[in-house]
């Protein structure tokens, strides 16, 4: 026994070296690559990138000293949530609810070459497709059993400390085809408000849909720009299809143009038309107890240009900061979570934060680990920003590892080339509103139903498509889950500001559900003790113990230089990347900090 300690001591020791010098060269290459980033910035003008220069005096970082506030570093950042969204409620997305949108399926044989304005998507066709009387009269119904006090109540046994309530401008300034459609929707506002006061839950209200469409998605209010490519007259196909993917536009803050890749002018109308509706928001809702802050739009998509967006969420922080100082002003990164983008923005600047929003169902296909491995260097990312001051909230997330849940990219469609695994299928479930609801559920007798986009994504014969069983694949569903909702809390609740889990429920999907997944304690059952639960805050710890012995029985004695071999590459590995590191610095300072234009890209 004497006579292996030795060795195995001195393996481990090499072990645990190689991991360090690993370490040490990941730090290495994605300092470099972090330099890179912000050295390389250019802005676009008129569709074509010009020159920038880098270094000191940087034309974007010189730019935000106009947005700053004089309260010094680390005021009013302090902030924590741990909660959930009630998503699908005020605004429609056909796949948390598709009780509600089964009706529209078989448009065609129904309404003919009348198909496309008969057909609803999202809350904008809901209206017009239904017309505002009998919209008005299922969204009402809607309101009432998707929302419950039985659900405010179990969000809060959890241990959860607050809400996100999406909603829609429409509701406070109305608009076509929203006008008398969705009357009522203040009054149901209100009823949660005193539920969630009744259970001691902070409310965070998040502008999740705004006129024009921040990202052309359902969840933005309108779906755009879908262009419907046959009707049902149409011989041999007489059936409904359109494109939406290759077509998306988002024409909230301007005109997009798809063939430039860019705005060709900005929508100071709808700017403005949003900046009334939060001003019409701190008006009621300022001495309301329970609403804890505001989100002055979600999700505006990744082409919106961000020197707009900076002065918009500016403008809107002064109106909240005016009436409303004690609230939190959360926005949203806009998909640009990198410190370049956000230090020095609204410096000193109380009460504000980021939110970020990580899903890794759009992810590959990939083994469990790798997953673990993505969520844990999620804590990372959010850890930059902290580093510049900058508190973080992942206000949605999920278990998601897939794209199968039914209706996820949009009504009876898909992203292209999705979904990337072999989805499950279930009986479709029935309506949570009642047996009365029109077309739901879909029946036994009956295939796919148009209309169809340019992806699957359908009910057949009665059963609906969900994400793939990782008991399929030779691992514990329920293990995996668990395993990956622990790191992914760590990540956003130990090192981030915190969370709220997308979403409080569906009608399918166990993965997006909230309240399914603590039931199956894929979640901390205990989440207002998270921060003493050893299982979270070391759910991202290096596995060193139980690692070695299983390289131990795989490897043979070898010589010291065999069992190091890994140390050795990476040592050099690291080298070669700080020399590297040098030598790019060398060569900017011989250029004078600067990129030559890049017109011709």
């Amino acid at each position: 026994t004497g006579a292996r300690a030795a060795p195995r001591a001195s393996l481990q020791i090499l072990i645990l070296l190689t991991m360090v010098m690993r370490a040490l060269y990941m730090l290495a290459f994605f300092g470099l690559a972090s330099a890179v980033r912000r050295d390389s910035h250019h802005i676009h003008r008129g569709g074509r990138r010009v020159q920038v220069e880098v270094g000191e005096g940087h034309s974007m970082h010189a730019g935000k000293s106009r947005w700053r506030c004089g309260e010094g570093k680390g005021a009013g950042r302090d902030f924590h949530v741990r909660g959930t969204n009630l998503g699908g409620w005020l605004v429609l997305e056909p796949w948390i609810t598709p009780s509600l949108f089964y009706q529209f399926l078989g448009a065609s044989e129904r309404f003919g070459n009348d198909a496309p304005q008969k057909i609803g998507m999202d809350m904008w066709s809901f209206c017009r497709g239904l017309g505002p009387e009998e919209a008005n009269r299922q969204l009402r119904r809607h309101w009432e059993t998707w929302v419950t006090e039985k659900d405010i109540a179990a969000i809060a046994a959890t241990g959860a400390d607050s809400i996100r309530i999406p909603v829609g401008d429409w509701m406070y300034i109305p608009y076509e085809p929203y006008t008398n459609c969705t009357t009522g929707a203040l009054e149901e506002l209100d009823r949660v408000l005193d539920l969630a006061a009744k259970y001691d839950l902070k409310v965070l209200l998040d502008i999740h849909a705004v006129r024009g469409s921040q990202n052309g998605f359902d969840n933005s209010g309108q779906t755009q720009d879908i262009v419907y490519t046959s009707i049902a007259q149409i011989v041999p196909i007489r059936t409904t299809t359109f494109l939406h993917w290759p077509t998306r536009a988002a024409n909230w803050i301007g005109t997009w143009d798809r063939n430039l890749g860019n705005y060709t002018s900005i929508n100071y109308d709808n700017l403005e038309n949003t900046l009334a509706v939060i001003d019409i928001m701190v008006d009621m809702y300022k001495d309301v107890p329970v609403v804890w802050g505001i989100e002055p739009v979600n999700e505006p998509w990744e082409f919106t240009p961000m020197e707009i967006l900076f002065q918009f969420y500016w403008d809107a922080y002064q109106m909240v900061r005016a009436k409303a100082p004690h609230w939190i002003f959360l926005m949203h990164d806009s998909f640009h979570l990198d410190p370049w983008f956000w230090d020095g923005y609204m410096e000193g600047c109380p009460n504000v934060g980021i939110d970020t929003h990580i899903y890794q169902a759009w992810n590959n296909p990939a083994a469990p680990k790798d997953f673990y491995t993505n969520a844990c260097d999620m804590g990372d990312v959010i850890q930059s920003l902290k580093d510049v001051d900058w508190p973080v909230v992942t206000g949605e997330w999920s278990l998601a590892t897939d794209n199968c849940a039914m209706w996820l990219n949009g009504f009876q469609d898909n992203l292209p080339g999705f979904p990337k695994v072999v989805c499950r299928r279930v009986l479709c479930p029935r309506p949570y509103m009642g047996p009365d609801q029109p077309g739901a559920p879909p029946s036994r007798d009956i295939g796919p139903q148009d209309p169809f986009g340019t992806g699957a994504s359908t009910p057949m014969w009665g059963y609906c498509p969900i994400g793939e069983s990782w008991d399929d694949r030779g691992f514990s569903d329920d293990a995996v889950m668990r395993e990956l909702g622990f790191r992914k809390i760590y990540a956003f609740d130990q090192i981030g500001n915190g969370w709220y889990f997308w979403n409080f429920k569906t009608e399918l999907e166990p993965r997006w559900d909230f309240m399914e997944a603590w039931r199956r304690i894929w979640i901390p059952v205990e989440l207002e003790t998270v921060d003493t639960n050893t299982r979270v805050v070391r759910a991202c710890d290096p596995i060193i113990a139980s690692s070695a012995p299983v390289l131990l029985s795989a490897a043979p004695a070898t010589s010291f230089l065999g069992q190091g071999g890994s140390l050795w590459l990476y040592t050099l590995g690291g080298c070669l990347v700080v020399l590297l590191g040098m030598l790019y610095v060398r060569a900017l300072r011989r250029n004078g900090g600067r990129y030559e234009a890049l017109d011709d890209i």
